[in-house]
Formats: C-alpha cells, structure tokens, sequence
C-alpha cells in the first residue's frame, strides 16, 4: 500500500471514528485495570486482568505508528499472538471460575479445554499449509495471519460459548462479578472472532466498517466491566440457570453433582 494511499484512508470519517474507539478503549481497559487492582478482582481473575493490560498495551503501542502501515501491521501480529496466547489461560480461568462448586468437573473440563486448543493450533496449521487462506483477495502475510486466527477463534469461541451455555443452563452459585465477567468476556470475544472471520476476506482498507463494529462492541463490554465490576453487591452470590423453577433446579443440581463424584473416584 503505497503513502498517498494510506493518507487517504486516514482522512476518512471511518477512520476518525476508529481512531475515536481506540482512544476509548485505551481509556476504559486503564480504568478496568484500575478497578480490578483496587476492588482485589485482580487476584481473584488474574488471567483477565493480563488479557486488557495486553489490549491496552496492543493499542499503546499502535498509537506510535501509522494505520495501515507496514509498521503497524507487524505491532498488530505480535500483539495479537500475545493476546491469542493469553486466551489460552483465560478460558481455562473461566471453567475454573465457572465450575468452582465442582471442583472435579472443573479439572476435567480444564483438561479437555487445553486439549481441544492443542488440536485446533495443530489442524490450523495444518490447513493453513493444505489449503492456504481461502481469501478472495490476494494474499499477504497478514491474510495468512488472519487465516490462522480465524480457526483458532472457532475453537476458542466454541469453548467460550461452552462456558457460557453452562452458567445459563446450570444452577451453578456464582457472585456477580463472576456471572459479568463470564457472560460479557461471551459478547466481548464473539466480536473479536467475528472481525476476524469477515476482514480475513477483506483488504485492510475495506474491512475498516467491520472493525468499527468490532471495537464499538468491544468498547461498550469494557465499559460495562468498569462499571459493574467490584462494586457493591458484586461478591454476592446468585443463580442464573432455571431459577424460575424449583424442582429443575434442583434435579440439574442432582445431575452435576453425580457428575463430579463419578469423576472423583476416577482420579482416586
């Protein structure tokens, strides 16, 4: 992409607005940051708490270079590898927050989870190599990158969504910083995989309109974050799944905890 036209493209209303977002983002992950450190969620959620310093960091450091630019897409490439590998202990931090009534459920599905993350890097490479990115566009390194991404995000987003599933269907106690933390960090991460599954079929310069959305959506979590997170009420506990009915309640109840002593003596 040659200079003028990289200068074009910043003079657009997208990409004052884009610039907007990550002004605002940048801003709300260092209050988040600073939330979680004075209310203690950092020691309860530590995973978390790395992931936003990263995406704060992430656009620390994409303020020092030029949108568009050579320079920002290698930034944005390592950052987002930093990022996709903090996921990894992020999603296993939310099985732990998730199932910590069921402590032997919880090592299991800790388990399967590196498991299945283990075989989508392996079968993302390996597609990759076999079948290259599928873009209609010519391909770059950073469609190969985006490729890559884009299957490990499916892997991750079907655990996330595992997790998610579960609260909801379970009447599982959880506070309600954790019920926030794990229902939203749902929306936040199906944003971040959608951009990649679009843009991956896009140039750069034309997937600015997805990104816009991406980052509004990705915005709008950490501002719920900031503002529900820790605060009066946040470790009280409650129940989300069929609470509108008792005798289910108490027959899922039943179920997980047959489930959990079925595999305590099988760790025994």
């Amino acid at each position: 992409m040659n200079r003028g036209f990289v200068t074009l493209a910043l003079d657009t209303p997208v990409d004052h607005y884009i610039t907007l977002l990550r002004i605002l983002i940048f801003t709300t992950c260092l209050l988040l940051l600073t939330r979680m450190m004075v209310s203690g969620l950092v020691r309860v959620y530590p995973w978390f708490f790395a992931y936003v310093l990263a995406e704060a960091l992430r656009l620390l450091a994409s303020f020092q270079v030029t949108l568009y630019s050579p320079a920002y897409n290698n930034q944005w490439k390592v950052s987002n590898l930093v990022k996709a590998v903090l996921m990894v202990f992020v999603v296993l931090e939310m099985y732990r927050v998730a199932l910590a009534g069921t402590p032997a459920l919880a090592r299991y599905s800790q388990r399967v989870a590196v498991y299945v993350i283990l075989a989508g890097g392996v079968l993302s490479g390996l597609g990759l190599l076999l079948f290259g990115t599928g873009s209609t566009v010519v391909e770059t390194t950073i469609h190969n990158y985006f490729a890559f991404l884009r299957t490990m995000d499916c892997w991750m987003l079907f655990l996330v969504a595992a997790v998610v599933w579960f609260v909801l269907w379970f009447p599982v106690p959880l506070s309600r910083n954790a019920l926030l933390y794990i229902l939203i960090f749902g929306v936040f991460f199906l944003s971040e995989a959608s951009t990649f599954f679009v843009a991956g079929q896009l140039t750069l310069y034309q997937a600015r309109g997805v990104r816009m959305a991406a980052f509004t959506v990705n915005w709008l979590c950490l501002l719920c974050w900031t503002i529900a997170l820790g605060g009066r009420g946040g470790f009280s506990t409650r129940v989300v799944g069929h609470w509108w009915n008792k005798s289910k309640v108490e027959c899922l109840t039943a179920q997980l905890e047959r489930i959990n002593q079925s595999l305590e003596r099988i760790e025994r």
